[in-house]
């Protein structure tokens, strides 16, 4: 029986230009290039395509990393050869194959056939675990009964668990870039067609001599499961000169060895037939443990400095508030709280020029990641945004910063009033000394942030459309008092017309004690003192720009 292999066998979903829809080898990615190019992924969950990109990027910047920035212009247009890519990309066969008695895809050194065996949909991000299961809440794998992948897709679900997985207790250790982390991927968008996915990926990719400049040992071996693994029992920490400087594109906490059937059947997760399908895994706890000084190349962190002793990250964390674009300029801009991706830091210095002014291209970020419950391995959402990304230089990044950070922040706070309101509009209140009334302790705050949330969504994602066309005059037109004081008017009218819409649909939904319009009219009154307070703040801010 041949052994299975990510790069050499055909098992990726791929859309071409003209919409057919087959499974290629990843070496076969330039196949067909010029005359029907891939334009995308496809994939049985939205953050298996996000984690595809991320092992293609890794795989591209190890096997064909152009040596110079020249040399990456003329590539992103013009790409290998695909004979020359499949020829680079074969070089590395060994190091991908899935169900070696050696050495194997991001697994184990060592065979774990003393350990017990667990059940494969565990080794899935959001699985549920045995409470979750009686009470039927899994978010990600409802039906857990003879559930099985296909080895490929486990492979991937192996791959994305080390790169972004949460620590998991008792040793088992998290991704190097902390969990939850926030990953953001630059996304090239042409003016008279889309990009192809060789120019989707190629836009992530450092030239040699940037690499050069990393901290690591070129020494070691790349890819970490090709050695003896190293154990960082007694909480021994990995530091620069313990790995190659690529091998912060293969994180490796996790010690694992995936079990096959070497049966025919269903995928659970793609419903397709499959050969050697994987029903479980074997695990030891004390992978690798990285210091905090590595930092993925897709990671935006804050700039404090790191713990001495490496037991905090420090990575931007994937939570449901990033994916508003309430964040937008923490990750897109320069700015004093956060350092931006390694990506986006040199996509700014080296590349969005070139590309806009040269070959017509504009950029996004695909910003996206887990939201996990702080503290636990808990999987709450998986979310995913596009960013748009604009070529400024330091000074206007601050001006725009500056500006973008001060219409957010009255965002927030009449968000904040708006729920306020709707608390006050359902519950009835306490009395408190000469009968002042209190909305303190009439409600658990967590169920009651749980039943609002979807208010606070709506607000985010109706106001949204509105932020990034006021965004882009800001941008354009920088210089000009006289419009960005306009642009405030515009937005303090955008946000009472949603808070107030909002309250109307929601002040009468849910009230504990019977319909009281009494409260819900004194509440929404309460709502347009916070209004009319937004707006003297908004003309206190024309003040300051004029």
């Amino acid at each position: 029986m041949n052994q299975l292999n990510l790069l050499k066998d055909p098992w990726l979903p791929i859309i071409r230009k003209d919409g057919d829809k087959e499974k290629i080898a990843i070496h076969q990615l330039l196949n067909s290039y010029a005359e029907n190019p891939i334009m995308e992924l496809e994939s049985p969950r939205p953050d298996f395509r996000n984690a595809l990109y991320q092992l293609l990027i890794g795989i591209v910047q190890v096997a064909a990393m152009p040596e110079n920035e020249r040399k990456w212009k003329r590539l992103f247009s013009e790409p290998y050869s695909s004979k020359e890519f499949s020829e680079r990309v074969l070089k590395y066969e060994k190091c991908f194959e899935i169900d070696s008695d050696g050495p194997a895809f991001m697994q184990d050194f060592d065979n774990l056939s003393d350990q017990s065996e667990k059940p494969i949909y565990w080794l899935i991000m959001g699985s549920p675990g045995e409470n979750t299961i009686k009470l039927n809440k899994a978010h990600f794998v409802k039906d857990i009964q003879g559930f099985q992948l296909d080895p490929y897709w486990a492979a991937i679900a192996l791959f994305e668990l080390q790169t972004v997985g949460p620590p998991d207790g008792g040793g088992h250790r998290e991704g190097l870039s902390g969990s939850g982390a926030l990953t953001t991927i630059i996304l090239p968008v042409e003016k008279v067609e889309s990009s192809t996915l060789w120019q989707k990926i190629w836009i992530n990719i450092f030239p040699k001599e940037y690499i050069n400049s990393w901290n690591g040992n070129r020494e070691k071996q790349i890819f970490p499961w090709m050695i003896q693994t190293k154990s960082s029992t007694g909480d021994v920490k990995t530091f620069f000169d313990d790995l190659h400087p690529l091998s912060v594109y293969w994180g490796f906490p996790r010690r694992t060895r995936l079990l096959f059937s070497e049966k025919l059947g269903i995928c659970s997760l793609t419903n397709t037939k499959s050969e050697n399908l994987v029903k479980g895994y074997k695990m030891l706890k004390h992978g690798t443990l990285y210091h905090n000084t590595w930092q993925h190349p897709f990671v935006p962190y804050q700039n404090e400095h790191p713990d001495k002793e490496g037991k905090k990250k420090n990575s931007m964390r994937a939570i449901t508030a990033n994916f508003s674009y309430a964040n937008w300029c923490s990750v897109a801009l320069n700015n004093e709280r956060y350092k931006n991706s390694r990506i986006i830091d040199y996509f700014f210095t080296q590349r969005h020029s070139t590309l806009r002014r040269e070959l017509g291209i504009t950029s996004l970020i695909w910003t996206s990641g887990f939201h996990m419950k702080s503290g636990e391995a808990t999987v709450i959402n998986w979310n995913e945004a596009k960013w748009p990304l604009y070529d400024l230089t330091n000074e206007e990044s601050a001006k725009v910063y500056n500006f973008i950070n001060m219409i957010v922040s009255e965002a927030t706070i009449i968000q904040t009033e708006l729920i306020e309101s709707i608390k006050k509009a359902w519950f009835k209140p306490r009395i408190i000394g000469r009968g002042k009334e209190s909305w303190k302790r009439v409600v658990d705050s967590r169920k009651f942030t749980l039943s609002t949330s979807h208010i606070t969504s709506s607000f985010w994602q109706k106001t949204e459309p509105s932020f990034y066309s006021l965004l882009k005059k800001l941008v354009e037109n920088l210089e000009d008092v006289e419009l960005k004081n306009s642009l405030l008017d515009e937005w303090g009218t955008i946000l009472k017309r949603e808070v107030e819409n909002l309250f109307d649909a929601n002040a009468l939904a849910q009230q504990e004690d019977g319909l009281n319009m009494k409260r819900v009219v004194k509440s929404r009154q309460e709502l347009g003192k916070g209004i009319g307070k937004m707006f003297k703040n908004l003309k206190a801010l024309k003040d300051v720009e004029e």
